[in-house]
């Protein structure tokens, strides 16, 4: 299949996507010339830079995900931890609260 083959494929293909200007500057200008193979391999090159930069922007995107995961486990850790101190303390207020309360009702049997 030679371009101009791929060139009519295209043409008659469904819309699903907007066209680029700079696509539609290549499909005008491609007849299988020196012009048109250059302006193809600009655009190329373009489109390859933009991949290459949304590549770079998603690795950044995922190491910073990874970072706030790794902080947000060490957060539900150091909850959990001080949600068991917590019942701890409770616990030995609980048994305190019950001891005192049994000194009391000794006094007061005792007066």
């Amino acid at each position: 299949m030679n371009f101009n083959d791929m060139k009519l494929t295209t043409e008659n293909r469904e819309n699903t996507e907007q066209d680029t200007p700079e696509t539609d500057e290549v499909r005008r200008a491609t007849d299988c010339n020196a012009l048109g193979y250059g302006l193809m391999t600009l655009h190329a090159c373009k489109l390859e830079r933009e991949r290459d930069e949304a590549r770079e922007s998603l690795e950044s995107w995922r190491w910073l995900y990874g970072i706030q995961t790794e902080r947000l486990e060490r957060m539900k850790r150091e909850r959990d931890k001080a949600r068991e101190w917590l019942a701890a303390a409770q616990n030995a207020l609980d048994a305190i609260h019950l001891q005192v309360g049994s000194w009391i009702k000794k006094l007061k049997k005792s007066k």
